[in-house]
C-alpha cells in the first residue's frame, strides 16, 4: 500500500465510498433497495463510471456481506474467548450464552446487520438472487463458528451442534422480527422474549437445571 501510485490510491479511495454509501443505504432500506443509478449519485460518480470499480449490484452487496460477515466473526470469537471457567462444561454453556446474547445485540444494534439477515434468512420471500444469497450466508455460517463449537462442548444430548447453532439463531431471528410491534404494546418486547430461546432450546437439548444455573442461565 506504500508503494501504490496517486491513480491506485483515488481508485481504492473511490471503492470505498462506494461499499460505504452500499453499507448505509442497505441499513436504511435493505440490500434488495440498493441500485447502481443510485450508488453513483450518491458518490458523484456516472453509472458507467461506478463500472470500473464494481461489474454489478450482486458484487457490492456481496462484499459488504463479507465484510459484515468478517466484523462479526471476529467479534463473537472475542466474545467467546472471553468466558474461561475451570469446568469445561459450564465454559461451553456460559459461552453459548454469551453468544447468542452478543448476536441478539448485533441484530438489535446494528441496521446493517438486520437488514443482511433478515431479508437473506428472517424473510421467506427471495428478496436477493441465490448466488448473492449464499455469498452473504457462507461467511455468516463462518461466523457462528464459536457457537458451534461450544455447543459439541456443552452438557448436552447427542444432536448436531450445527443444526443447533442454527436454530437457536434462527429462532432469536424470528422473535427479534417483532421488534417493530413494541411501539403498539409493551407486551411484544422481542429483546426480552429472545433473550429467553437459548436457555429454553438447551432445556429441551438436554442441559440441566444445575448446569444451566452454573452458567448463569437460570
Amino acid at each position: 500500500m506504500l508503494h501504490d501510485s496517486p491513480r491506485q490510491r483515488r481508485h481504492a479511495a473511490t471503492r470505498d465510498r462506494i461499499l460505504a454509501a452500499a453499507t448505509a443505504w442497505i441499513g436504511s432500506a435493505g440490500p434488495e433497495a440498493v441500485t447502481l443509478a443510485g450508488l453513483a449519485a450518491a458518490v458523484d460518480l456516472t453509472p458507467a463510471a461506478l463500472y470500473r470499480y464494481f461489474p454489478s449490484k450482486e458484487a457490492i452487496l456481496a462484499e459488504v456481506g463479507a465484510t459484515v460477515a468478517a466484523t462479526w466473526a471476529s467479534e463473537l470469537a472475542a466474545v467467546a474467548d472471553a468466558i474461561v471457567h475451570p469446568d469445561p462444561a459450564h465454559q461451553a454453556l456460559r459461552r453459548v450464552l454469551a453468544i447468542a446474547a452478543a448476536w441478539r445485540e448485533g441484530i438489535l444494534g446494528d441496521p446493517v446487520r438486520a437488514n443482511l439477515i433478515g431479508r437473506v434468512a428472517g424473510d421467506p420471500v427471495a428478496h436477493l438472487p441465490d448466488d448473492v444469497a449464499v455469498a452473504l450466508v457462507a461467511p455468516a455460517l463462518e461466523a457462528i463458528r464459536p457457537l458451534v463449537t461450544a455447543l459439541a462442548l456443552a452438557p448436552l444430548a447427542p444432536g448436531d451442534p450445527l443444526a443447533r447453532a442454527i436454530t437457536l439463531l434462527a429462532a432469536q431471528q424470528g422473535v427479534l422480527a417483532l421488534h417493530k410491534l413494541r411501539r403498539l404494546t409493551p407486551v411484544i418486547d422481542a429483546g426480552r422474549l429472545a433473550a429467553d430461546v437459548p436457555t429454553a432450546l438447551l432445556r429441551g437439548w438436554g442441559a440441566s437445571e444445575t448446569a444451566l444455573t452454573g452458567a448463569g442461565a437460570c
